[in-house]
């Protein structure tokens, strides 16, 4: 993908270090404050209001594809609430996001009888323009198949590709199966292939499609690509084994508007100012427009906020500043990322940690750390401030969220908490990812974990003992 830097960005302030990276000069200036870090995990379980928040953002602005009305009318939504709970330095960082609009999508599955398909286009693919577009599929049972297919294969026909999500280990199915999403039609176009067909990536066994971002690289002619819901995908699979390749009529009135103007929304809690750097926790603002985008990422943003208002509410002042970025355009291009990361850089603000809320409303289970931290004897702490909340220490290192792999890639470390992912591909980027699947005591508890943890990285005065 291309990205494209953001305007020049006023200097608001310098950083009392001058790298983005954490610095190896810190010293251990006192025990990490745990009484406050159990005091907020305490308040939140008692009501962290984070609920409260998501059905806002939902019930005022709803759906939020980048480059759409609901985008811009986020980031107002955004920017007043920052300042509404008391942070400092609210504003809206300039990002350039791609203006993709879905329009129409229809599919007949031809046949005796002739059956309609639930399908949705994914992000970024053309339509089939001014005539329906009608052809015979390849069925494939999964991306494996789809790559193994010599080239031309699929000339003048329609790839389909079956892949199946396993419920689970949400994480790993997710990353096993949204390769054929992101890559699958690009690859099916240079095989020859008129259209790609997919079989939603989720869990659910209904007739609501789920969409996402798919990928066409530079010199390759977009082709039409869209999801086709779990229960019709059983269809045409059932129809091919049983009839031989079938026909399926698309027509599609997706398209591309060129490039938009967005933001990231950030604000803050200062820091006292007796130890250096920011410790940032985000979420992205954006979502896709079948839906009010309450898990993706409406959840996060609300655990984001509620977090901050936690300290603030408390009356806790932490050592380094604790920083808030509500991130633009993460479902399409990642471009809210960029542009941040770029801007911390510019203005050589040092991030001793960063984390972000980007998987639904779901209780946190596991803490992971980044391997330049694991070693830090404020680990203990966490973890011991977290213990009551039911959460475990994993062995596994953080990996980070997508709109922190910026500032990861950069040096800076990122801690993860993990939320149970359980029913999450259920509804993720689909039209039902709504306010009712969310719960109130799962959201507290999240936050609960949120707050403990940013507020001992807040006031560790040495991360890396």
């Amino acid at each position: 993908m291309v990205h494209r830097p953001p305007p020049p960005l006023p200097i608001r302030r310098l950083a009392a270090a001058a790298c983005l990276v954490l610095s190896g000069a810190l010293t251990l200036a006192a025990p990490a404050p745990v009484d406050d870090a159990a005091r907020l995990r305490d308040s939140a379980m008692k009501g962290s209001g984070a609920l409260a928040i998501v059905t806002e953002l939902v019930t005022e602005v709803g759906p939020r594809l980048a480059g759409s009305a609901g985008d811009r009318a986020a980031v107002r939504w955004a920017t007043a609430r920052l300042s509404r709970a008391g942070l400092s330095d609210v504003h809206a960082l300039p990002v350039t996001v791609p203006h993709w609009v879905r329009g129409t999508a229809t599919a007949v599955l031809e046949g005796s009888p002739a059956r309609p398909l639930a399908v949705v286009s994914l992000g970024g693919a053309p339509g089939t323009g001014d005539e329906p577009l009608r052809a015979e599929l390849v069925v494939l049972t999964d991306f494996k198949a789809l790559e193994a297919l010599p080239a031309d294969a699929l000339s003048g026909r329609i790839a389909y590709v079956a892949n199946r999500m396993r419920r689970g280990d949400a994480h790993r199915a997710y990353a096993d199966a949204v390769i054929a999403r992101n890559e699958g039609p690009a690859l099916a176009a240079s095989k020859g292939a008129l259209a790609y067909l997919l079989r939603s990536v989720g869990t659910d066994d209904g007739r609501t499609p789920h969409t996402g971002m798919t990928e066409f690289p530079a010199g390759l002619t977009p082709i039409p690509a869209l999801a086709v819901a779990a229960a019709d995908a059983d269809l045409i699979e059932r129809r091919a084994a049983r009839n031989g390749a079938p026909v399926v009529r698309l027509e599609s009135s997706a398209r591309s508007l060129g490039a938009a103007p967005s933001a990231d929304v950030v604000g803050e809690i200062p820091g006292d100012g007796s130890l250096p750097g920011i410790v940032l926790v985000g979420a992205h603002l954006d979502s896709w427009d079948l839906a009010e985008g309450a898990q993706d990422d409406g959840a996060g943003v609300a655990i984001a906020i509620a977090t901050l208002e936690r300290i603030r509410a408390l009356g806790l002042r932490p050592h380094r500043a604790v920083r808030i970025v509500l991130y633009a355009n993460e479902e399409q291009t990642g471009t809210g990322a960029v542009a941040y990361a770029e801007a911390a850089s510019r203005l050589n603000e040092p991030h001793v940690a960063a984390l972000e809320a980007d998987f639904g409303g779901g209780r946190v289970t596991d803490l992971r750390v980044d391997a330049t931290l694991a070693a830090g004897r404020w680990v203990g702490a966490l973890a011991t401030a977290l213990k009551p909340l039911g959460i475990v220490r994993a062995p596994e290192a953080a990996n980070g969220g997508a709109d922190l792999k910026e500032l990861k890639d950069r040096g800076v470390p990122v801690v993860d908490l993990v939320q149970d992912g359980t029913h999450y591909f259920d509804v993720h980027h689909s039209a039902n990812d709504v306010v009712s699947t969310l719960n109130a005591a799962d959201l507290d508890q999240a936050v609960a974990a949120y707050a403990a943890t940013v507020w001992l990285l807040a006031n560790e005065a040495d991360l890396a003992r």
